[in-house]
């Protein structure tokens, strides 16, 4: 077929090689058409444009949903606040266990995410003194679930303390992205929510207080509309102090189904787990 370079030039050709057929095509009831090249094979001309069709449809398809799963992969480095730049290196790998304590937090972590990845739907929470890994592992919960489930399961890693400063920023910086109903939005549509440091905000007074309403109000109703979705809580405090600080509202959306099944929805350190931040790790 080279040098058929014009349009009437390749009818001319086919012309010369395909011939009409007596066979009948009982899908479309028209008459096949006999091509001579590459050998004598009769066909439907209208089966094969559908066919042709159908392949283009599939290419079109295969290609938006490669892109619309990059962009939900990419949630996770896009839109999410995680506070300090060595913890964006945190993985299962890197997590590195130094007492008995730790080496089982780490293999209820992996377990978790394995049933984040069959589509489990529950709260996890990481609770214990700074310094002990609880974000590590709740962002290596993140990062294996996004990465095995290309982008399938929607996550993100949020800092209430950094979130909640941007919500305030917002009151005079509207076009920062984060007022309360863009948070509210934005945290209550992803498929798996890491809620950092929860009360990480009253544990910088000099005593327990309760949350201001603007923290309150948005965290209650991102709880709320992902009553049927899974968050994972991490926290320095106890239960005692966190019914200090949140509304009773909000403590019942955290604690959703733990209090029944507390050995594989907490994930508890105490001082049996050395700071690894003192510790160098």
């Amino acid at each position: 077929m080279k040098g058929l370079t014009t349009s009437n030039q390749f009818k001319n050709f086919l012309n010369k090689y395909q011939h009409p057929s007596d066979e009948i095509c009982e899908k479309h009831n028209c008459h096949k058409v006999v091509f001579d090249l590459p050998k004598p094979h009769t066909v439907c001309e209208q089966c094969q444009q559908e066919a042709i069709n159908a392949r283009s449809n599939n290419i079109v398809k295969s290609s938006v949903s490669r892109i619309e799963r990059r962009k939900s992969y990419g949630v996770l480095t896009k839109d999410s606040l995680i506070p300090d730049d060595d913890l964006k290196d945190a993985s299962f790998s890197t997590f590195k266990p130094n007492d008995d304590e730790s080496a089982n937090n780490l293999k209820i972590a992996k377990l978790s995410a394995k049933k984040f990845l069959e589509d489990a739907k529950f709260n996890l929470i990481l609770s214990g003194p700074p310094g002990r890994g609880k974000s590590h592992l709740a962002l290596s919960i993140l990062k294996a679930v996004n990465e095995k489930s290309q982008g399938k399961i929607t996550c993100m890693f949020i800092n209430t303390d950094d979130l909640f400063f941007k919500i305030r920023d917002s009151w005079s910086n509207k076009d920062n992205g984060f007022t309360a109903p863009e948070v509210i939005s934005r945290l209550s549509k992803v498929d798996l929510l890491v809620l950092d440091d929860l009360g990480s905000e009253a544990t910088m007074q000099s005593r327990y207080v309760e949350a201001k309403d603007y923290i309150q109000q948005p965290l209650y109703e991102v709880l709320r509309k992902r009553s049927r979705k899974s968050t994972i809580i991490t926290t320095n405090m106890d239960s005692e102090k966190l019914n200090a600080t949140y509304n009773g509202k909000i403590i019942s959306r955290v604690l959703k189904g733990v209090t029944a099944n507390p050995k594989e929805q907490v994930i508890k350190f105490t001082s049996a787990t050395a700071d690894k931040r003192i510790l160098g790790l």
